[in-house]
């Protein structure tokens, strides 16, 4: 049976993560739009995402922040 602990798709909150980077983000509309500069888009999270940690969203297997994650630092709130 599936279920959202064994399909890897929701992680613990952490308020930060040390070894992990952060991402600058903006909220429009209660929802997190975070810069990715390795992606070069946003990457949308959403409204409990303020200053945590977060998986990456990133699509491509390479991308640096699929090990780690980031951390999201919301700079308009």
């Amino acid at each position: 049976m599936f279920n959202r602990t064994n399909l890897g798709i929701f992680e613990k909150r952490k308020v930060s993560k040390k070894d992990a980077p952060t991402l600058f983000a903006i909220e429009i509309k209660n929802q997190i739009y975070a810069w990715c500069p390795f992606c070069k888009v946003f990457h949308l999270h959403g409204p409990n995402s303020i200053n945590t940690h977060r998986v990456a969203h990133c699509t491509s297997k390479k991308s640096p922040f699929m090990e780690n994650g980031y951390n999201i630092v919301v700079f308009n709130k």
